[in-house]
């Protein structure tokens, strides 16, 4: 996948996110939303571009103790192909190691 866009982030954690770093969550747990909006990008010959995804993250202790769910919102204004090409990055199973890869791994 290749894209340029913006993104937003959020948690429940203390400023700098200690959690995201292998610390532990402020308040013993962690929550995030991410906003990605995708101006231009592909994923093979599937365009993405125009697209919006939001993730919203629940793990019950630091990140990278695992055990997380993940809910994936993705815009309306997208068809069957780039849903699934989404779905296929951001739960991991695309190559690379990224954070996509990284952040599917600590989830069920």
């Amino acid at each position: 996948m290749a894209y340029e866009g913006r993104y937003v982030e959020t948690c429940n954690c203390d400023f700098g996110r200690p959690c995201n770093f292998n610390g532990f969550p402020t308040n013993g747990f962690c929550r995030a939303l991410t906003l990605y909006h995708i101006q231009a990008g592909s994923f093979g010959d599937v365009k993405l571009d125009n697209l919006d995804v939001v993730t919203a993250f629940s793990w019950p202790k630091a990140i990278h103790e695992g055990n997380g769910t993940v809910q994936l919102f993705i815009t309306r204004n997208s068809n069957e192909q780039q849903r699934t090409s989404v779905i296929t990055i951001f739960s991991g199973q695309a190559k690379g190691d990224g954070p996509f890869v990284i952040f599917a791994s600590t989830c069920n």
